[in-house]
């Protein structure tokens, strides 16, 4: 079986190059009710989920992201990037740190839950900050450029443990940064 995917409807407005560059898709993120607006008809949950929880964790969506969307409120892509009242709920899903990373956490952008292996933390930006991210501790923090010291101390950390066999390059989204 072959599955074949259609691409994301392009605005006729926006010009091929533009809407098939990451970092336009990046700079044109959606980040607030009035620009996720502009792509969708929200509910009224959704509008006080905007206004509401604002504060409770971060909302990015890039116009191709959202483009993918169906206008259905239960569209399971529409559900990732929307905002909802549950999120308010005190319980599990309002957990900042559900799998327990913080205390795992030696120095600054390292995560060391697993003998052989670590995460760095290279990044706190995602082009999407979805709905169901375990990672609300760190996304979206203005975090994004890793400071030199921070760096510095992630790499002493890792060669100060010869054990760790493998390297994880995440965030955020690692594939937000430069090559360089």
């Amino acid at each position: 079986m072959k599955l074949e995917f259609k691409p994301a409807p392009r605005p006729e407005s926006i010009a091929p190059e533009s809407w098939n560059s990451w970092s336009w898709q990046l700079r044109k993120s959606l980040k607030n009710q009035s620009e996720f607006s502009s792509y969708f008809r929200l509910t009224e949950q959704e509008q006080k989920a905007f206004t509401q929880g604002s504060e409770v964790f971060n909302i990015r969506t890039t116009p191709y992201y959202a483009s993918l969307a169906g206008a259905d409120p239960m569209d399971p892509i529409r559900r990732i990037l929307m905002p909802t009242l549950a999120e308010l709920t005190p319980g599990l899903q309002s957990m900042k740190d559900p799998l327990g990373e913080l205390s795992n956490n030696p120095v600054p952008r390292i995560i060391h839950r697993y003998p052989d292996r670590v995460l760095f933390l290279v990044t706190d930006i995602c082009s999407v900050y979805c709905r169901y991210c375990t990672r609300k501790h760190f996304t979206g923090e203005e975090k994004a450029f890793i400071k030199n010291d921070e760096y510095s101390l992630a790499l002493k950390y890792i060669e100060t443990h010869p054990g760790v066999r493998e390297v994880i390059l995440s965030g955020g989204d690692p594939l937000t940064i430069s090559d360089e």
